[in-house]
């Protein structure tokens, strides 16, 4: 049984209403479905009607967490940007919404071929990304560097429509937060940037 072991040391401790309680709590986490990043991702219809059908999905759900949980509370996102954006952009998104950032998707394109990269980075103690890391990165891939097109953070509630509606941004999508999935590993659900560019919708 899974809560044997921990259900005997909280009857020890402090009773048998605490364990309930406590059993109670777990089992309504894991009753919310497993979050499956790539099998939302899949279902996006790969169009300019389908990704702006999207965006309107996610902007409701959004509406729904705002009137359902306090404006203090942090909200798990990927947040698409509508066109690449400098470290200025990023950095003013990142105060203005206070935004705790996961990751950050950054957009280059060789100079030979014109291929597109996707490049992951992390912050490091230097602040929203290692400018280093990414000036060597892109020297020895003989790329150019194009701008931020995805942000995965947590963000406050009170914040959400704010950022929904900045003109940097194309989508919040909260699909991976834990007040509607079961996500203890903070998994994300990809962003739609590749999918602007593909249908044209990148903004000048």
């Amino acid at each position: 049984m899974k809560y044997t072991n921990w259900l005997l040391a909280t009857l020890l401790v402090g009773g048998l209403g605490t364990a309930v309680a406590g059993i109670a709590s777990a089992t309504q986490e894991e009753q919310k479905p497993k979050f499956n990043p790539f099998q939302i991702h899949q279902k996006i219809v790969k169009s300019k009607e389908g990704l702006l059908k999207y965006k309107k999905e996610s902007e409701n759900t959004l509406k729904k967490l705002q009137n359902e949980i306090s404006q203090q509370e942090e909200v798990f996102v990927t947040i698409t940007l509508a066109k690449p954006i400098n470290e200025g952009q990023l950095t003013k998104l990142v105060n203005n919404y206070k935004l705790n950032v996961q990751h950050t998707l950054i957009r280059s394109i060789e100079k030979d071929t014109k291929l597109r990269g996707t490049l992951l980075m992390s912050p490091s103690e230097k602040g929203l990304f290692d400018k280093t890391a990414l000036d060597r990165i892109m020297t020895q891939n003989d790329a150019t560097f194009k701008g931020f097109i995805e942000i995965v953070a947590t963000v406050p509630n009170a914040n959400l429509q704010g950022l929904a509606s900045d003109q940097l941004v194309f989508l919040v999508d909260s699909s991976g937060d834990e007040h509607f999935v079961f996500n203890p590993k903070k998994k994300y659900v990809p962003g739609v940037f590749w999918d602007l560019e593909d249908t044209n919708m990148i903004s000048e």
